[in-house]
């Protein structure tokens, strides 16, 4: 059996939450079992009462669903994507209604965006709804955008997880990833890591990745938070980021 992957994740609290007392609405973690690493993030939208909630609801059932069938992933991806589409939406949907249930609250208050992505064998699989960005670092290669930022008709929307068209606005992604890995990122980090004029990542990302590989998971966490919350952070709102390389 192969190495898992190295993941690490964060999510700072913005400045104009901490001045309004705020919880913070972006939720990133992430998950290894057997050979399969996972990372996923999500940003709770700021209009809804009880994004924060569904946001770490969406995130960690997505990792469950990713983490259970790599394999199947990898290859329906390739042959049936809209049936992936259909199924992690669905799965979604189900999670976000029991947590509405619980608050008693429509669904549509715990919406969030959702970035996710996965490794196993030299291979990697990832899905983006919404806004922020996904970075893929092969590292034979100079760094590229996988997934850009989906916004809506102003450069202010986007797109989430209680929508009822969220299956169709879901993009999926996989391919073949020997060494290197993936940085996702919510729209706040995005400010500082993703060149909205240019659409190319920040070379930045390239100096997060190399201490990814060298670090343990809750020192390079450490490194995160103090670059996200530090000089990096060109943003009053809430910030997340998560990597995920091959090891």
């Amino acid at each position: 059996m192969s190495t898992p992957g190295k993941v690490a994740a964060v999510q700072i609290l913005g400045k104009s939450h901490l001045r309004s007392g705020q919880p913070c609405q972006d939720y990133a973690t992430g998950r290894r079992r057997g050979s399969v690493a996972a990372v996923a993030l999500a940003d709770g939208a700021g209009s809804r009462a009880h994004s924060e909630v569904g946001a770490r609801a969406s995130v960690l059932a997505t990792l469950r669903f990713v983490l259970g069938d790599f394999e199947g992933m990898y290859a329906a991806i390739r042959s049936d994507p809209e049936s992936v589409k259909g199924a992690i939406s669905s799965k979604l949907r189900d999670v976000l209604a029991r947590e509405a249930s619980k608050l008693g609250q429509p669904i549509d208050q715990l919406a969030s965006t959702l970035l996710f992505a996965s490794v196993c064998a030299g291979r990697f699989v990832a899905g983006h709804l919404g806004d922020g960005a996904i970075v893929l670092d092969k590292r034979e290669a100079p760094l590229s955008v996988l997934s850009h930022p989906d916004n809506g008709e102003y450069a202010n929307s986007t797109f989430f997880t209680t929508d009822h068209g969220a299956a169709g606005r879901l993009r999926l992604y996989s391919g073949q990833m020997e060494a290197g890995g993936l940085a996702l990122m919510s729209d706040g980090a995005a400010e500082a890591l993703y060149h909205r004029e240019t659409r190319l990542p920040a070379p930045a990302i390239r100096q997060l990745m190399d201490w990814h590989q060298r670090l343990e998971r809750r020192k390079m966490e450490d490194v995160l938070a103090q670059n996200l919350g530090g000089a990096m952070c060109k943003s009053t709102d809430d910030l997340s980021l998560a990597l995920i390389c091959t090891s």
